[in-house]
């Protein structure tokens, strides 16, 4: 019986493990926040170059572009609706 629960436990583990370096490869740093999108933002000084930052989130779509991107079709809003 104890055999069955250490085989039971064993592969858990594994199973476990997969979902950790599967989890680990999706979300990878440039994966998450793209280069160009990093670079537009990083160079992002006056509100003249919103659209450069627009169109850097447009191109290389990403969870961190897609909210950028909205953030900025409703630059109007005050802060704490746009957050």
């Amino acid at each position: 019986m104890d055999t069955f629960f250490i085989i039971v436990l064993v592969l858990t583990s594994i199973v476990a493990l997969t979902f950790i370096v599967e989890r680990g490869m999706a979300l990878r740093w440039n994966k998450v926040i793209p280069l160009a999108v990093r670079h537009a933002v990083e160079s992002y000084n006056s509100p003249e170059e919103l659209g450069y930052v627009q169109a850097a989130c447009e191109q290389n779509p990403s969870t961190c572009g897609r909210l950028l991107l909205f953030a900025t079709q409703h630059v109007e809003w005050s802060r704490v609706e746009n957050v």
